[in-house]
Order: structure tokens, then C-alpha cells, then sequence
């Protein structure tokens, strides 16, 4: 019933039957996730350096819901999270980084760095992803952050 989503005109529905299929873990579930990642995680990554603020923190909100095939553009999430100007492209990278868990762990740096943001959104999405996360490092960098 899901797989039809995949092809819906509405992006974020597209977006939301790929996390789905990614939850409910069949195989044929985890074949489409795959294939639909291929296709769309090669594009978001164009998205993430359009000129225009909005388009990227469009591809940043949607590179969350594909991990963890965005693993292999991990470095491209840590980018915009330390040098895109618009808040939601910074927020959603974070969010993206603490959906990989685990194999995050060399932007640990990067989120504590955003845990200082201007912008609050950013500074949760940080801690969330650290939480996410989970390392010592990253749950001392939340210790610390919460002392200060």
C-alpha cells in the first residue's frame, strides 16, 4: 500500500513513504527505500548548494528521513551545518547527522560547535543529534553544554 507514495506529485509524501518503508524493514520495503535513495539522494545533494536559501533546508529536512543511506554524504551534512547562513538548512543537517546514530561520530565537533547557534532550532536539532548520537563523547559535550 506504500509503495505507490513513492511516486506521489507531493514531495514530503514521497519522502514520508520512503521513512516508512525504511520503519517496516520487509524486504521488498528496504529494496524500494534503496532504489529511491539512489535516485534522490544524488539530487538533494545538488539541492544543498542552490543559491536560494529555501530549496536547501528543503533538501537538508528530506536528507533526514533517508538515513542511513545518507552515510556516504555525511561530510556534505557537516558543510552545511557549519557554514550554510539559513537556519533551517544548519537545523535539519543536524537533525539528518543524529539520524546515522552511531556512525556520526566525527561530527560531534561540528554539533558542539552548534550547540552555540543564534538560532534555537539549530542548538535542539545539535542536541538531539548528540542524545542520538549517544557516545561518551557526545553525551560529555551535552554534560558540559548543560553546565554552562
Amino acid at each position: 500500500y506504500i509503495l505507490p507514495f513513492l511516486e506521489d506529485k507531493e514531495e514530503w509524501t514521497r519522502y514520508c513513504a520512503a521513512e516508512a518503508l525504511r520503519k517496516i524493514g520487509t524486504l521488498e520495503g528496504k529494496q524500494a527505500f534503496k532504489k529511491f535513495t539512489n535516485s534522490e539522494i544524488p539530487r538533494l545533494v545538488q539541492q544543498l548548494k542552490n543559491e536560494e536559501h529555501s530549496p536547501r533546508g528543503e533538501a537538508a529536512r528530506y536528507l533526514a528521513h533517508l538515513a542511513p543511506e545518507t552515510l556516504p554524504i555525511m561530510d556534505n551534512l557537516i558543510y552545511t551545518l557549519k557554514n550554510d547562513f539559513y537556519w533551517l538548512a544548519r537545523s535539519q543537517s543536524a537533525k539528518a547527522l543524529g539520524e546515522l546514530g552511531l556512525e556520526a561520530e566525527k561530527s560531534i565537533p561540528s554539533l558542539v560547535i552548534a550547540l552555540s547557534d543564534r538560532q534555537k532550532y539549530v542548538r535542539e536539532e545539535a542536541i538531539g543529534a548528540l542524545n542520538k548520537i549517544g557516545t561518551p563523547k557526545a553525551l560529555a559535550a551535552l554534560k558540559d553544554f548543560h553546565k554552562n
